[in-house]
Order: C-alpha cells, then structure tokens, then sequence
C-alpha cells in the first residue's frame, strides 16, 4: 500500500521544474505537451487512470489534492470497487 508522504515525494520530485521560488507548482510553468507527458508517468507509476475532470494544468497548483486524488484512486483499486 503507497502512503501520502510516498506519492508527495515522487510528485515533487516530478514537478520541481514547475516550481516558483516559494516551491508553489505553478500551471504556467508547464505547457500541454509537458502536462500530458506527466498525466501518463503518474498513471503509470501509479497503475491509476485520471478521471476526466482531473485533466486540467491548474490541478497541480494544489498538490495536496492531488495526493488525495491518488490516494484514493489506489485505495480504490486495490480494494476493487468503484470510486467517483
């Protein structure tokens, strides 16, 4: 089982090149191409699928919502039922 502190490390280190100078990951930082390369890896690593409403760049500007989106994603899967 992947705890929160697990996905947080790897989504750092994923996205330090989106950072600001406060450590803020910012969606203008990124362009489509980038989001969509790192939509995959996440999936990937992840074994997860994105729902469609999470398909947007400025998701990751709260990376705490992401972590739970994960999370819970995972949790999902590994206790195969359906989550919304």
């Amino acid at each position: 089982m992947v705890n929160k502190l697990e996905i947080e490390t790897y989504l750092k280190s994923l996205l330090k090149d989106y950072e600001d100078e406060d450590g803020v990951i910012r969606a203008e930082y990124m362009d489509s191409f980038e989001f969509v390369q790192i939509m995959l890896t996440i999936e990937d690593y992840f074994d997860i699928e994105f729902d469609d409403k999470l398909l947007d760049m400025e998701i990751f500007e709260n990376v705490d919502y992401v972590i739970s989106c994960i999370y819970e994603m995972i949790n999902c899967k590994e206790n195969s039922h359906e989550c919304v």
